[in-house]
């Protein structure tokens, strides 16, 4: 009886490890798909969620699939860095690793796509210093206020932020500013969420 309790011990260990081998070699390949077939400069990463792998790389059904990225280049963004969840995934193992048709149903995409300074900086050559800001729900009520904006109010702070920076209005303004003449250096204030 303890030679069979240890046998089955060690054959749960034997799938166990032999699920988690096959995971990371299915995550490895979309990796390498995603790069060549996107253009991506570097391998993203991808994690399949859920235990046990193989019964859901069988359905070809996946609960959840996280993908993250660095470095994407769209246009004239050169930097970007995406994070997204993939739920309720619908992938026969076949394209997982390689061959068969190349396309996916997502049930439902959660992610998040991450612009650097750097890549607005290049966007608004213009603006000197560009930073970007955080906000908590006091700064949104705030700028609401001051700029006669109530919607600002009603952003959510954590997926706002602040792109503050200076610029040189032209040296001939097209209307006339209140308060500014041409060659004026101004700060320049926007909220984006």
């Amino acid at each position: 009886m303890r030679r069979l309790v240890i046998a089955l011990l060690v054959l749960a260990g034997l799938l166990v490890a032999a699920d988690f081998g096959a995971a990371a070699l299915a995550e490895s390949a979309v990796s390498r798909q995603m790069r060549a077939q996107l253009g991506l400069a570097d391998d993203p990463a991808v994690r399949i969620n859920g235990f046990p792998f193989l019964t859901q790389a069988a359905s070809g059904r996946y609960s959840s699939v996280d993908v993250e990225a660095d470095r994407i280049e769209v246009g004239p963004l050169r930097e970007l860095s995406v994070s997204v969840q993939l739920r309720d995934v619908v992938a026969p193992l076949p394209m997982l690793l390689g061959s068969g048709e190349k396309t996916l149903q997502v049930g439902e995409m959660e992610g998040t796509v991450r612009v650097p300074a750097t890549d607005l900086a290049r966007l608004v050559p213009d603006v000197a210093d560009l930073r970007i800001e955080t906000l908590d729900e006091a700064a949104l009520e705030q700028a609401a206020e001051d700029n006669d904006a109530p919607a600002l109010a009603e952003l959510d702070p954590e997926r706002s932020v602040r792109l503050v920076g200076t610029a040189t209005l032209p040296e001939q303004l097209p209307v006339a500013l209140p308060g500014l003449s041409g060659g004026d250096e101004i700060e320049l204030r926007v909220i984006a969420s």
